[in-house]
């Protein structure tokens, strides 16, 4: 519950006119993209193919496709309605180790854009959702078991105390 709320405390700090800002950038620095890249890849967002005109080589380009997302309406909202507990395992190591960069650290992403910062605490939470709900959804298993057969007990508890009765009422007969 902490990490969704500092997931969502994050996208509450992000105005459409910071994704504005944001998106209308036409050489966005590299941490930014670095960020935008993350939130691509657990959106399911694919990148396009283009050639890095200083290279000449074809990389994989995230911003494009990243505009594209912080373009629609409802993207904060897609945000905190992320399908968390549909994360895979394959996902979380795909983003692993761009978030564990030096430049996709919260302090030096403060200093660079306050959007990217707030997305990259929502990414962090997300992952740190994850690694607990990996924890928690064998206890909740667990937990389910346990209450099934506490709720057989109870049942034949209720049966045996109903036969008490009997017996009880038998002997208080008896007695009188």
């Amino acid at each position: 519950m902490p990490a969704l709320k500092a997931a969502e405390d994050a996208v509450n700090c992000i105005t459409k006119g910071d994704i504005a800002e944001l998106k209308n950038l036409s050489k966005p620095p590299a941490d930014v993209k670095l960020v935008t890249q993350v939130v691509c890849m657990l959106m399911h967002i694919d990148p396009i193919t283009a050639m890095n005109p200083e290279t000449q080589k074809k990389e994989k380009d995230y911003w494009k496709p990243s505009v594209g997302m912080m373009m629609k309406p409802t993207f904060l909202q897609d945000l905190i309605n992320y399908p968390k507990e549909d994360m895979t395992q394959k996902l979380i190591d795909s983003i692993q180790p761009l978030i564990t960069l030096e430049n996709f650290q919260i302090d030096r992403l403060k200093k660079v854009s306050s959007v990217a910062m707030n997305l990259a605490k929502w990414v962090f939470a997300m992952d740190k959702f994850y690694n607990v709900n990996k924890i928690v959804i064998p206890k909740k298993q667990q937990l389910a078991v346990a209450e099934g057969e506490y709720a057989e007990v109870t049942k034949l508890l209720s049966v045996k105390q109903a036969s008490l009765k009997v017996e009880m009422d038998k002997v208080a007969k008896l007695k009188a």
